[in-house]
């Protein structure tokens, strides 16, 4: 459950560094591309693909399309949190050659829990920025 909670908080921070604004700087914090060519077109066509599925959902309270574009960095890092902390995850498991034992009264696999977790953490960030604005996550 923890990497489904601060797993995937870290996660979400380090790639931020190779997102589309982190990857504009280089390792000492200079702006300047860094990519060759052929990396770069890679990461600008994936990353439209990430503008055109966030671009296709609505927020229902207001009946509008999230701008994909303008919170490109965002899902570019939820995304990659998510994934490289789900992947440590299961390397971790495969490092000590066995899950854990199953917690008592719940029917739930690991890899279960470990969503449920991410969920409840991205809930919770949901209220707070109702009450408080922005929080990041």
């Amino acid at each position: 459950m923890n990497y489904g909670g601060i797993g995937v908080v870290i996660g979400h921070e380090i790639t931020h560094g190779f997102d589309d604004q982190g990857s504009q700087y280089d390792k000492v914090g200079n702006l300047r591309n860094w990519w060759d060519t052929t990396i770069l077109e890679n990461f600008q066509k994936r990353a439209q693909c990430i503008v055109d599925q966030y671009g296709g959902f609505v927020v229902p309270e207001i009946g509008i399309h999230v701008d994909g574009e303008n919170t490109l960095g965002e899902n570019i890092a939820d995304n990659g949190g998510l994934k490289q902390s789900f992947r440590a995850y299961r390397k971790w498991v495969d490092s000590v050659g066995k899950e854990e034992l199953p917690l008592p009264g719940m029917n739930l696999s690991h890899n279960q829990l470990f969503f449920i977790n991410f969920a409840q953490g991205y809930r919770n960030a949901t209220k707070l920025t109702r009450v408080f604005g922005n929080v990041p996550m």
